[in-house]
């Protein structure tokens, strides 16, 4: 019995020596508590676990934001001792999207894992030398290197310390565009009505016919929308515009409407457009630039294997394509009636429209297409939705010109 006192009383010693609240309520409410290794945290607490506000590390870091099951989670900005700074998202007590700015006036926009550069982002050195591609393991690529330096139809010129893509040469010739757009607002039934999907095509489409007629015109285009939009419309939509197109051609699929894990929902909701299905006819035309994207709940999970189909992110890195999705795999995307559009699409075309053409170079590419929508979606939803991007050739793939 002393034996079993002891034990507790060693317990409860230990437990006081951890932590320690300095002042406030650090159960459920404000409060300020310190930690054995020097850290403090001051902020609102919840069952006892740090819940929003700032903490500071032994070495002088700072973190201000919020966590989650004890890690740091969300929108956040970390202070570095040294004089670095990043804002951006945290994901499981990791960085995930945002922008690091070193002390020397280097800076990173783009995607992490692992705490590094991973994925695809923008280096900007103090000298304003600009490094666009992807990233693995905090090093840039060999093979998105490679792709920078490539000639194709929209060319990097290197010019002194500044990187900038040309217009497309008048010689080559110009990609006809190919596109199946979608977008169901009046399902089969009441059940499953949306209000602006419709209105989210309609809009894209419209912006393609003004921001590239005469591409258009050369090649083969479908809008289906609500009713219109069963699963054989769409399937047959795909295979006949993108047979018709050849390797010179841009092809595109857009879809607003319903999603679910590994399919899209069409009019005809019974059965829904498998992920895997819509990746085989991309496999299969040979067109130089093909662009898929969608606003849909767990539209993200086409980069993700699934009980429903085989779809990894390895199949969509091909230099040919990119893939933008308006959310994560296990998110939701969100319509608001104040924007009258999906947040996603509205942002989509505020891009494509010339606000994300970080450069001014009067191109949007999809990587910077991307950067913009990821950073407004994000933003308008308090995290809530988070676009993603697959692809490996996202710098040079032109999505439309700024007039």
């Amino acid at each position: 019995m002393k034996k079993l006192l002891l034990i507790c009383a060693l317990a409860c010693l230990s437990s006081s020596v951890l932590a320690q609240c300095i002042k406030g309520d650090c159960e459920s409410g404000t409060g300020e508590k310190s930690y054995p290794d020097g850290s403090k945290f001051q902020g609102t607490f919840q069952s006892g676990q740090k819940l929003k506000g700032i903490y500071s590390y032994p070495n002088g870091d700072q973190y201000e934001g919020s966590f989650k099951a004890g890690g740091r989670d969300g929108l956040s900005t970390y202070r570095y001792a040294n004089g670095d700074l990043y804002e951006g998202f945290y994901v499981d007590d990791a960085k995930s999207y945002g922008k690091l700015i070193f002390k020397n006036g280097d800076k990173y926009t783009g995607s992490f894992a692992n705490n590094v550069f991973n994925g695809y982002g923008t280096f900007e050195n103090r000298t304003g030398k600009l490094i666009e591609g992807y990233w693995e393991n905090g090093k840039f690529s060999a093979e998105s290197q490679e792709n920078l330096n490539s000639a194709d139809s929209s060319k990097v010129v290197t010019s002194g310390s500044t990187t900038s893509r040309g217009a497309i040469s008048e010689k080559s010739q110009r990609p006809r565009v190919f596109a199946v757009v979608v977008g169901i607002s009046d399902y089969q039934g009441t059940e499953l009505d949306l209000s602006y999907s419709d209105r989210d095509a309609m809009l894209f489409y419209s912006h393609l016919k003004s921001a590239m007629p005469n591409e258009l015109a050369a090649g083969k285009s479908i809008l289906l929308l609500n009713e219109k939009a069963t699963l054989a419309n769409i399937n047959a939509a795909l295979g006949s515009v993108f047979n018709s197109s050849s390797a010179d051609d841009f092809i595109i699929f857009y879809f607003s409407g319903h999603g679910s894990v590994g399919e899209f929902v069409p009019y005809n909701h019974s059965e829904g457009l498998k992920h895997a299905d819509l990746k085989n006819y991309f496999k299969s035309t040979e067109a130089k630039f093909r662009l898929v994207v969608a606003d849909a709940c767990f539209s993200g999970s086409i980069g993700t294997a699934n009980e429903t189909s085989v779809s990894s992110t390895q199949d969509l890195y091909d230099s040919r394509l990119a893939v933008i999705m308006s959310s994560k795999p296990d998110q939701k995307s969100w319509e608001m009636g104040n924007l009258e559009q999906g947040v996603f699409s509205y942002y989509l075309i505020q891009g494509m429209q010339g606000l994300a053409d970080s450069n001014q170079d009067k191109y949007v590419t999809a990587g910077e297409l991307f950067m913009y929508t990821k950073n407004k979606v994000s933003d308008h939803t308090a995290n809530k939705q988070i676009p993603v991007i697959y692809g490996v050739n996202l710098n040079k793939i032109p999505l439309t010109k700024v007039k």
